[in-house]
């Protein structure tokens, strides 16, 4: 399971750096920022704003349906507001301009995360209810989001552009 979700993200990756890189993207941005100019210019406003909500909801029914195929079920609770607090986390870590800031704000969120952990379960003394690492993970999206105000994605290179 994990080659196939490995080989569905590099084609959803690839898709979208195709949509990132053509005029759609473009239109898309100038219909959100000025809606009247872009209508007076001659683009296809209602039109755009369509192809890009299917566009998002393709992406989103992709994912959950891999995502219920991987965990058998779907139940409400899988989908709480913890769930959308992280995705936004993630998105602020990355800066949400670039189709690669989702992918490496999730990578550092999930990375951050597991570390903490592991430093827990390495203290010694009694076992604590998981308030001390989110106070952790509060002061490093502190930190990173002061130093990098532009998100992560600015400090990496840029081997994307």
């Amino acid at each position: 399971m994990f080659e196939f979700l490995v080989v569905a993200l590099v084609i959803l990756m690839i898709l979208a750096a195709f949509i990132e890189r053509s005029p759609v993207r473009r239109e898309a941005i100038a219909n959100r920022d000025q809606a009247v100019v872009s209508r007076t210019l001659g683009l296809p406003t209602l039109l755009n704003r369509i192809t890009m909500f299917m566009l998002g909801s393709f992406f989103a029914a992709l994912a959950g349906a891999l995502y219920a195929h991987r965990s058998s079920s779907v139940t409400p609770e899988s989908f709480g507001v913890g769930l959308g607090l992280f995705v936004f986390l993630m998105m602020i870590l990355a800066a949400s301009a670039r189709c690669w800031g989702a992918l490496l704000g999730s990578w550092f969120y999930v990375y951050a995360n597991d570390k903490i952990n592991q430093l827990q379960d390495l203290d010694r003394g009694p076992r604590t209810t998981g308030v001390s690492a989110r106070i952790i993970f509060g002061i490093i999206l502190i930190l990173v989001m002061i130093t990098l105000p532009d998100g992560i994605i600015a400090w990496a290179p840029r081997f994307v552009e």
